[in-house]
């Protein structure tokens, strides 16, 4: 009888060692089936690209056109010309871009703070000299001529035989040194017979003439 439970216990144990052998392939089998599928899915998604979206700025481009301003100075300055601005500014810094004043100037003629436009004439006039009056008698008589006055036009006519050498500047493209070669030829030469003798003073081309014709009585 003893012999018999030995032996049902012995085949108990192994069954009981087949049983948890068999549980433990199970679990072992199922895990390796898990990742092998788990791997088979990544492989086909492929890899994940993480795309960003780059927005680039649009800088709109604001387009400003500046008008560049000439300003004629002409009389007592230390370096008359023309001169030129990239806006309209005032007497003032129109006359200091020029050098400044001379010591024998007249400021009391002119009104430093009055502000420029593109084509006015500046005159510096010297002490006890008035400054000629143009068609804007108003604004002449502040130093400043509207570029109105280079409208053939409307402008004042001279007698080029009586003209001095400060009406003369007042006319476009005459400056100081082209007005005293005007008057000193008239002055050593005789009386003008007509505007084509300015011709004959240097510096005055056909050109020149021409355009300078419709500011004189014929």
């Amino acid at each position: 009888m003893l012999a018999i439970w030995m032996e049902v216990k012995r085949l108990a144990k192994q069954y009981l060692d087949v049983k948890i052998c068999f549980i433990i392939s199970l679990c072992v089998g199922l895990g390796i089936i898990l990742v092998q599928n788990a791997n088979s899915q990544i492989m086909q998604k492929g890899p994940t690209k993480q795309v960003q979206s780059v927005k680039s700025p649009i800088q709109s481009k604001k387009t400003t056109t500046t008008q560049t301003v000439h300003v004629d100075v002409k009389g007592a300055v230390l370096h008359p010309k023309v001169y030129s601005f990239r806006e309209p500014v005032l007497v003032q810094v129109a006359i200091e871009q020029a050098g400044g004043l001379l010591k024998t100037a007249d400021v009391r003629q002119l009104n430093l703070a009055q502000k420029l436009a593109d084509g006015q004439m500046i005159y510096v006039p010297k002490r006890g000299e008035k400054i000629p009056v143009g068609t804007n008698g108003g604004q002449a008589q502040t130093g400043v001529i509207s570029s109105a006055q280079n409208n053939p036009s409307e402008a004042r006519k001279f007698d080029l035989n009586q003209v001095t050498v400060q009406e003369l500047q007042t006319i476009p493209g005459i400056g100081p040194k082209k007005a005293q070669d005007i008057v000193s030829y008239r002055d050593q030469q005789g009386p003008f017979k007509g505007i084509d003798d300015l011709r004959q003073v240097g510096g005055f081309g056909e050109k020149t003439v021409q355009k300078l014709s419709e500011y004189f009585n014929a």
